[in-house]
């Protein structure tokens, strides 16, 4: 069982020590026309937007944290992959914040945390 983080034009695969958390968001886009004789509104249904949310994952050593951190900052696409969840492998890019920050129980593991945007799902 793996999870890698893959960036499309750098080709570099990083495989992860520990998926530590996951949140996943989809905007929906139904939209809502109130009406003004009826109490019942005019609705227009469609598809809810892709995924976006934030992705924390735990990186063996300093080195492998700062070479995904170079492939995340990249103005690139990446694939995300594991074998570990179903359902939740999709091609993105970095949205908002990208964190490296050193784990506190051990103090030699490095936390990559960092905001994405679906593209592909």
């Amino acid at each position: 069982m793996s999870t890698t983080i893959k960036g499309v034009t750098t080709t570099t695969v990083h495989t992860l020590l520990l998926m530590l958390g996951y949140e996943a968001t989809r905007r929906g886009r139904n939209v809502i026309h109130e009406l003004a004789d009826s109490n019942a509104p005019a609705v227009v249904l469609r598809t809810a937007g892709l995924r976006s949310g934030t992705i924390k994952a735990l990186c063996a050593t300093s080195a492998a944290a700062l070479a995904l951190e170079t492939d995340l900052k990249t103005a690139q696409k990446l694939e995300f992959a594991t074998t570990d969840l179903t359902g939740i492998n999709m091609t993105f890019v970095l949205l908002n914040e990208l964190t490296v920050e050193l784990e506190d129980d051990t103090r030699k593991l490095f936390i990559v945390t960092f905001d994405f945007q679906e593209i592909t799902p």
